[in-house]
């Protein structure tokens, strides 16, 4: 079963054919931890908005230009964990990331804790492929536990410097999922937690389609996730909000004489 739409109004997605579903657990799988999430904007309930000053210099992929109004709830939460939703990325370039934001919607009237948890693939003729690895590192990354208040929708910045990777100059894809580990939430409770919906791309391009998981899961280090592609009827368009940033030269010069530093002090 597909997700609902949830905004100025409420909207059932097409049904699709779904794949059989995958055992991956939250428990089952060790990535890279991210630390705490910083909030980066939070908006009104329920009305679009042109929030095009929110995209950050030294971005390679972003369309935090207008909110939708609407959110995108994960549901399917078994286990402690919900099912994964990725969106399609292009990005004008590749780069290190030290920086990215996704963002998060609470569709419950009270506050909920999790833990979000990005995944990435490479792209396989329009679906997520090959488990994105970065050198011989499988990239993956689970935050702190943090509360998203009651309504709530927001942009959530995550300063990755300490774990910084490469993302490529090509399509890939990026998928979030959220458990309860660390937090007295519910299954009940995170079926409140979703994805807040932003079209167009300021930076980069998404094509009008997500992915969805068959099943709850981490999907951690897990080539073509079991699951399906769908969209929302281009009303809204099917694209997720998400924003990856490289730091700009004169950043980059000062990381490289930080890190000479620190191996001539040792």
């Amino acid at each position: 079963m597909l997700p609902r739409l949830f905004g100025c109004g409420v909207v059932a997605v097409a049904a699709v054919s779904v794949l059989v579903p995958s055992s991956s657990r939250a428990s089952e799988n060790v990535d890279l931890l991210g630390g705490d999430l910083r909030i980066k904007h939070l908006f009104p309930a329920g009305t679009g908005v042109d929030v095009s000053d929110l995209v950050t210099p030294g971005s390679i992929y972003s369309n935090f230009g207008t909110f939708s109004g609407s959110v995108l709830p994960n549901g399917g939460a078994s286990g402690g964990i919900t099912r994964l939703i990725a969106d399609d990325i292009v990005p004008v370039s590749g780069g290190l990331i030290q920086e990215f934001s996704f963002t998060v919607g609470n569709l419950g009237d009270t506050d909920v804790a999790a833990r979000p948890r990005v995944r990435f693939w490479f792209d396989n003729a329009g679906v997520p492929g090959n488990y994105y690895v970065d050198g011989a590192t499988p990239i993956g990354i689970t935050f702190n536990p943090i509360t998203f208040g009651a309504g709530s929708l927001g942009i959530y910045t995550a300063d990755v410097s300490a774990i910084a990777f490469n993302l490529p100059n090509a399509k890939f894809w990026v998928g979030l999922t959220f458990d309860n580990v660390g937090t007295p939430s519910s299954d009940l409770d995170l079926e409140n937690l979703g994805q807040l919906l932003f079209n167009p791309p300021e930076l980069g391009s998404s094509g009008d389609t997500m992915f969805i998981t068959s099943a709850s899961g981490s999907f951690f280090n897990v080539s073509n996730p079991a699951g399906s592609t769908f969209n929302l009827g281009g009303n809204p368009v099917a694209n997720t909000g998400w924003e990856f940033v490289v730091p700009e030269p004169g950043a980059l010069s000062l990381l490289a004489l930080g890190a000479l530093g620190f191996i001539r002090r040792r």
